[in-house]
């Protein structure tokens, strides 16, 4: 029988063999030797599959050693959307032909419009590159002229926005999940506005946070925990310099987690960059001043016997960031107090670095410590277990941290050009024990 069972599993597999290989896509053929060969180094909000599928003339590499070119991208706000800054940098051969190309996409692009204008500006930084390689005989440029368009209007004319620089945005978003003995909702809604020029920055905002759940135990009693949190402010950031720039805003908050009813706060604000603001998106290193007056209200009687205080607080930040072809770094150092109780200080260091050691090896590492010395918020009859587990209350405590490190190790063929979208997305964990939707969440 087992013999019999054997064949017969060799013969199916035998017939089935020819349909295999006809229904196989041919292996794609590899990029010119000649081709350039281009490191993306791209973290966030790159879409690399489909950048591969468009722009095939090249050789994608894994790691910037074997590449003719490395490109840089970072990112930073603008007032209508996301300005993505492309640094390429010329490695072996074209060592010292550097350029900076820029692409801002704005808040109404769709990911498929951010993507493809990405793309396109990529291409035009490639296209320096290309011509002094063998592939030069083969590429073109072609311009396109939007129709009925005799000429092109700079977005910095105040005549050709109706809008004088505003964007709006509204946002409403619901969520619900359940079992047989646990439900939850929530439901969130926001509505921002801000106008952004190169003098001036204005910004407003209104968040409000509602959540529910409802657990039942084995002994057939129920527990339900709301939490509710609403916040709305603004601020209005004046250029003062290529360095400098001071700010005042004001806010409202009305918090459960934070004992909360509607409290108040007024700031103003000075900040010193040691490098000019427009490499911001590469490197930034500044010094921070801020002086406010806040108003609590609680909604429950706090461990200083308060329903209600003002008081005044101050406090100093820096802050580096740094994004390089070694990787990126960030550092936060920020200290407050309220001049009522000076003792009463809260310091907090924060770290990140991601770095490439050599090729196809990288660390990253992060931490955070934070003294807290101002809970002047807490009830005075405390958290129950089940805010305590649910983290719902904020707890007394002296001090906060977190750490993290990471190292990966990446090696085999340099070239990183083929996609195959087969079974990825959310059917790439398919293999996986325990997938989402099944067992613990």
């Amino acid at each position: 029988m087992r013999i019999l069972t054997a064949a017969a599993l060799a013969a199916l597999t035998t017939l089935a063999m020819p349909h295999v290989a006809l229904a196989q896509e041919p292996a794609p053929e590899p990029v010119s030797s000649a081709a350039l060969r281009v490191f993306l180094d791209c973290e966030r909000r790159c879409d690399f599959d489909f950048i591969r599928q468009e722009i095939t003339f090249i050789n994608w590499v894994r790691d910037r050693r074997d590449g003719q070119v490395h490109v840089l991208v970072t990112r930073q706000r603008t007032g209508s959307g996301i300005e993505f800054q492309l640094e390429f940098i010329g490695l072996e051969e074209f060592e010292g032909q550097n350029q900076i190309l820029r692409h801002s996409s704005s808040e109404t692009d769709t990911d498929d419009e951010r993507r493809r204008g990405f793309a396109r500006i990529l291409r035009l930084g490639l296209a320096r590159y290309i011509a002094q390689t063998g592939m030069a005989a083969f590429a073109d440029l072609v311009v396109e002229t939007p129709a009925g368009t005799a000429e092109f209007v700079a977005t910095e004319d105040p005549a050709a926005d109706p809008w004088n620089f505003w964007v709006f945005s509204i946002g409403l978003e619901g969520f619900a999940r359940g079992e047989d003995r646990f439900d939850s909702q929530r439901l969130e809604a926001s509505i921002r506005a801000n106008r952004t020029t190169p003098a001036w920055k204005f910004q407003f905002q209104a968040e409000a946070e509602y959540g529910q759940s409802n657990f039942q135990f084995d002994d057939g009693s129920e527990f339900k925990d709301i939490a509710r949190d609403n916040q709305a402010g603004g601020q209005i950031v004046k250029t003062l310099s290529t360095h400098w720039g001071a700010g005042v805003g004001a806010s409202m908050r009305q918090s459960t987690f934070f004992n909360l009813e509607p409290s108040y706060r007024g700031a103003v604000a000075a900040e010193y960059n040691i490098y000019p603001y427009d490499e911001s998106s590469q490197r930034r290193l500044t010094l921070t001043y801020f002086l406010g007056l806040n108003r609590f209200n609680y909604r429950e009687v706090t461990i200083f016997d308060s329903l209600g205080e003002t008081l005044v607080d101050q406090g100093l930040i820096a802050s580096l960031d740094l994004e390089r072809p070694w990787g990126s770094a960030s550092f936060d150092l920020q200290a407050t107090h309220f001049v009522q109780e000076p003792a009463d200080l809260n310091v907090s260091v924060r770290a990140n670095l991601e770095y490439r050691i050599l090729r196809g090896l990288s660390v990253d590492l992060s931490g955070g410590i934070e003294s807290i010395r101002s809970q002047r918020y807490l009830p005075a009859s405390g958290a129950t277990p089940e805010e305590i587990l649910l983290e719902r209350r904020a707890l007394e405590t002296d001090f906060r941290f977190s750490i993290g490190l990471g190292l990966r190790y990446t090696f085999g063929s340099i070239f990183n050009n083929v996609v195959n979208a087969r079974l990825s997305g959310s059917a790439r964990g398919f293999h996986s024990m325990l997938s989402r939707g099944r067992g613990r969440r």
